[in-house]
């Protein structure tokens, strides 16, 4: 694979990370009720007992996955923006 074409997928990969854990920030920082479709069809809404939990369970997700686990090694190109 050519030194491009990995930086290529690096930055996707990056973009697609930071995307995932705005999502799990969103989910902890939201005020509205938390919802969930069973297998059935059927929409539950969460307590808020269960609610405050599962944003305790998103946290703790995000404390793992917030931080890319892989850096590109040496320095990136300069890149031009015009």
């Amino acid at each position: 694979m050519a030194s491009d074409e990995l930086m290529a997928l690096y930055f996707k990969l990056e973009q697609w990370h930071e995307q995932r854990s705005d999502k799990l920030k969103s989910i902890i920082n939201e005020k509205a009720d938390i919802k969930f479709q069973a297998p059935s069809g059927e929409v539950v809404d969460l307590n808020k007992h269960d609610a405050v939990m599962f944003r305790m369970g998103v946290q703790v997700a995000l404390s793992f996955f917030e931080k890319l686990p892989i850096k590109l090694k040496g320095a990136l190109p300069e890149v031009s923006c015009e």
